[in-house]
């Protein structure tokens, strides 16, 4: 029994929203303010709510700034559900995340798998744009925690939300798919203290999304760009106000990499498997770019599966009704009843998963029939992540750590490409020279800015020659 969040490309188009000039320009308006800072108890240890206010973009005088309004909520719950859906399902990313909708996150911390008692404490970031006329709140963290002053602690504001960040004041490093263990050991050896640490992410969910949400609203290029310095302005804020050791943003998109990079954040690289659509008309289409090998055994595979009175059905959200959710849990618990595993979902999860997103869940369940199975070839992609250490000592010691994995994961990734792919030579090349491509535009190191000074020709004939050499060796 499987279940599928469905992705989608399609935009929400709302009413007009009145555009603001982003400009360049405008000096530093007078009383910005830091990072709120607060605390609470729980496995986090520490809690912040609060604004920064009044940021503005930077470059010509002549256009006005954008003036913006960053809050920190400590519930999703806290913004209206309407609000954060709009910023995105029609983010400037382009795609809709549905890992990123309102109801998702909720469902999370309602149910007690991301919350509190669990060392998941919601720092949810918003960025508001101030109507003009207002003056942006600048209540203290304090006085917005107990109600108190011009600010509130709920997200709720009378500017139109432009950007939000989903994050989260972490205890350990527990469902993230990103490992940092060694970096937390290092540092208890220097004397720095690891936990607490702010992680932007959807937990447990380890796929690539914007984790700067910025809204598709705003003006390509200047008001865009504003948001994004702002929301991480604001996200180093926080880290040095809070005086966690760091920042982790995981999974992010190519552009987010590149945008926090000139912030400073250091950029980590890792390998994911996706199976990708290229076009097939039919599964037989599917297996005929396979090699020879893979193909013989797809198919006895499926013969298999047919003997043993097998059949998958696909079931849409609508369909699925508490039964199933509950079964479905139960499958779920079996994949983590194994040495090291971990059950982060709860069960209540899933039945509100199932009552506030029906559309968006697709569930693939095997019965006593007749029926095949799914293929399982996977192309490597790049993932990605982004992190604020504040500790210099140990900040100096992760960028060796990762300038080392750097290495190691463009190897891999050549290896792996010339000796692992499934599919003929003609579609290893093609496929090979984009990804080289890509992850030439990702990253810094000498090998892969190599890439760009060679013409697409060249460069396929290099990775043919090569693929040929590995093919004989083997």
């Amino acid at each position: 029994m499987a279940l599928a969040m469905r992705r989608g490309s399609e935009r929400s188009h709302g009413p007009p929203t009145r555009r603001t000039d982003a400009g360049e320009g405008g000096e530093r308006p007078a009383g910005t303010a830091g990072g709120a800072t607060g605390t609470a108890g729980g496995a986090a240890g520490a809690s912040v709510s609060g604004s920064v206010v009044g940021l503005p973009t930077e470059g010509r005088p002549a256009k006005p700034s954008l003036r913006l309004e960053v809050r920190v909520i400590s519930s999703i719950s806290q913004v209206p559900r309407e609000e954060w859906d709009a910023v995105v399902s029609n983010s400037a990313d382009g795609e809709l995340n549905p890992f990123l909708l309102w109801s998702f996150l909720n469902a999370l911390e309602e149910s007690g798998s991301a919350a509190r008692e669990t060392g998941w404490l919601p720092q949810h970031v918003l960025v508001r744009e101030v109507p003009a006329g207002e003056q942006p709140g600048s209540a203290s963290a304090a006085e917005q925690a107990s109600g108190s002053g011009s600010g509130s602690a709920s997200g709720s504001g009378s500017g139109r939300l432009v950007g939000c960040v989903p994050m989260y004041l972490k205890g350990h490093s527990y469902g993230e798919y990103v490992f940092d263990s060694s970096w937390a050991q290092y540092a208890q050896m220097l004397g720095v203290r690891y936990y607490p640490k702010l992680q932007a992410a959807v937990p447990f969910t380890p796929v690539t999304g914007p984790r700067l949400v910025v809204s598709a609203a705003l003006a390509p290029g200047g008001e865009r760009d504003a948001v994004v310095r702002a929301l991480g302005r604001a996200l180093v804020d926080m880290a040095d106000s809070l005086g966690v050791s760091g920042l982790h943003l995981t999974f992010t998109t190519a552009s987010e990499w590149a945008a926090l990079a000139e912030l400073g954040f250091k950029q980590r690289l890792g390998i994911q498997f996706h199976w990708e659509n290229a076009g097939y008309g039919s599964f037989d289409d599917f297996l005929a770019d396979l090699k020879q090998s893979k193909r013989k055994s797809i198919r006895q595979e499926r013969k298999s599966v047919g003997r043993a009175g097998l059949a998958v059905h696909r079931l849409p959200g609508s369909a699925l009704g508490p039964a199933h959710w509950d079964r479905f849990h139960d499958f779920y618990l079996s994949t983590v009843d194994r040495k090291w595993g971990n059950a982060y979902l709860t069960r209540e999860f899933f039945q509100r998963l199932g009552e506030a997103m029906p559309e968006r869940a697709t569930c693939e369940a095997g019965h006593r029939g007749v029926g095949g199975r799914a293929p399982a070839p996977w192309a490597r992609r790049c993932r990605s992540g982004c992190h604020y250490i504040r500790d210099p000592r140990l900040g100096a010691v992760v960028d060796q750590f990762l300038r080392r994995e750097r290495g190691q994961i463009e190897y891999t990734l050549q290896m792996m490409s010339f000796n692992g792919s499934p599919y003929k030579r003609e579609r290893t090349v093609e496929a090979l020279v984009s990804k080289l491509r890509a992850y030439g535009s990702l990253s810094s190191s000498s090998s892969a800015s190599s890439l760009s000074s060679l013409e697409d020709g060249d460069l396929g004939a290099a990775v043919a020659e090569s693929v040929l050499v590995s093919e004989s060796a083997a």
